[in-house]
């Protein structure tokens, strides 16, 4: 009795053991929330939203183009499908490609599996469009972000959640002089 004991005692010892030799994932850091640059110096970091339509991006590159200017556009999954030749102009100009989402939903009425899809559906339209990455940046549809977003997005690889401090409203149909005024009239160094 006493070696069979000893035979039970080590095998559950051993099982035991294995089951807690494991752990629970370990989360990365909560995505960083970035709505200026760290300068005293005149800088403006210019970005740009792409839409699903993709009607202005050839515009805004030859304006870019035009003026020496490189940006960072955050591209919808959806809209680097339905438009991707125009998504691959934009990483031959050179300008930085980050996440926007795939379908542009609200990430703060999503569930943290759900937001990795639309981040993951993403980066692999992107990736296979362009051979580029849009880690480790990303910026919220509607700019909705809380906490449970923040854990989420850092989980999926996105170590910086980039907002904004002017909002043109050009999507609203303001003229561009509207715009131009917009941001020059809020513009502060950062």
């Amino acid at each position: 009795m006493g070696e069979k004991f000893l035979k039970f005692s080590v095998i559950f010892l051993l099982i035991m053991g294995s089951f807690l030799s494991f752990s629970n994932p370990v989360e990365a850091s909560p995505s960083k929330f970035v709505t200026k640059g760290n300068t005293s110096g005149k800088r403006v970091a210019l970005t740009f939203d792409d839409g699903s339509d993709g009607t202005n991006i050839a515009k805004i590159l030859q304006t870019l183009s035009k003026e020496n200017i490189h940006s960072t556009f955050f591209l919808t999954g959806s809209g680097t499908k339905a438009h991707p030749n125009a998504i691959k102009d934009i990483k031959s100009a050179g300008h930085e490609l980050a996440n926007h989402s795939y379908s542009h939903a609200d990430f703060t009425e999503l569930s943290s599996a759900e937001i990795k899809s639309e981040l993951d559906r993403t980066e692999a339209a992107v990736k296979s469009t362009t051979g580029v990455s849009t880690k480790p940046l990303f910026r919220a549809p509607f700019g909705a972000v809380n906490s449970a977003v923040l854990t989420a997005v850092g989980n999926a690889g996105y170590t910086h959640t980039i907002h904004w401090n002017i909002d043109t409203l050009d999507w609203k149909g303001l003229s561009e002089t509207e715009v131009y005024n917009r941001v020059i009239d809020n513009i502060v160094p950062g």
